[in-house]
């Protein structure tokens, strides 16, 4: 945990430079810089089990990686974006928050359909397959009683703190 509290020390001093580079030198190439890292350190603190801030740290990420894609033209960064709004997803699934992640579904499926279908990005096909499968599982846990949902996150969040790395199945 030191190691990752460690990482979003760094990430922030990144952020200080980029952010000052970006604002008061008017370096706007940096900016997919600063999305990637802000992507990072979310992940980071949803390592460390801190899923609210990770949020507001992609939902930052997610406002510079729309206005960059969508008003700037930079589609070379659609994954990116993609990508945000598939771990924000996954953190707001942990926090049982399931209408919210289903959309989140619905926005990055939209994006990986168009690049793997329209632009032949077909090496993000597993991406868009796990994103399918993702909203389909949370769709399903919507139609769960509330009782149902507590149980099912009270399970996620004993399975969150196993480390299976070392687990070996027996077939039978």
């Amino acid at each position: 945990m030191h190691q990752l509290s460690q990482a979003v020390a760094l990430y922030d001093e990144g952020l200080v430079i980029l952010r000052r580079l970006i604002e008061q030198e008017n370096h706007r190439e940096l900016e997919p810089n600063l999305a990637g890292i802000l992507n990072r350190k979310g992940n980071t603190l949803y390592k460390m089990d801190q899923p609210s801030q990770a949020i507001a740290i992609w939902d930052e990420c997610i406002v510079i990686y729309r206005r960059l894609v969508k008003k700037e033209g930079r589609s070379e960064l659609e994954p990116d974006l993609a990508n945000v709004l598939m771990n924000k997803a996954t953190a707001l699934r942990d926090m049982g928050q399931f209408p919210q992640t289903v959309m989140l579904h619905d926005e990055s499926i939209a994006i990986y359909r168009q690049l793997v279908e329209q632009k032949g990005r077909h090496d993000l096909k597993n991406k868009l397959t796990n994103a399918i499968e993702e909203k389909k599982i949370v769709t399903q846990v919507l139609s769960y009683s509330d009782e149902q949902r507590k149980s099912l996150i009270a399970i996620m969040k004993l399975l969150k703190g196993i480390d299976f790395s070392g687990a070996k199945i027996k077939s039978s």
